[in-house]
C-alpha cells in the first residue's frame, strides 16, 4: 500500500483485486440477507479500522468496495 498527499487532495494505492466490486456483484442478482450481513461487517470493520489510523472515506459506494476473488471484501 502506498499514500500521498497533495494540496487539497489524498491518494491512496492498494493492491490490485480480482473479485470486481460491489456495485457488479449487486447487477448480477439480489444478495441473501446473510450475505449483506457478512459484507456489511467486513465493511464496518475495514471503516473501524482505517478510522482508528485517523483516515476517512469521503463518499462510500457500492463501486468503491472492492472484493477478492473469494467474494470478501
Amino acid at each position: 500500500m502506498d499514500f500521498w498527499r497533495e494540496p487539497g487532495s489524498a491518494h491512496l494505492v492498494t493492491r490490485f483485486v480480482r473479485g470486481g466490486n460491489l456495485d457488479r456483484l449487486l447487477e448480477k442478482a439480489p444478495l441473501a440477507a446473510s450475505t449483506v450481513a457478512d459484507l456489511g461487517v467486513q465493511i464496518s470493520t475495514a471503516l473501524a479500522a482505517a478510522h482508528a489510523e485517523g483516515l476517512w472515506h469521503g463518499e462510500l459506494r457500492p463501486d468503491d468496495v472492492l472484493l477478492d476473488d473469494t467474494g470478501s471484501v
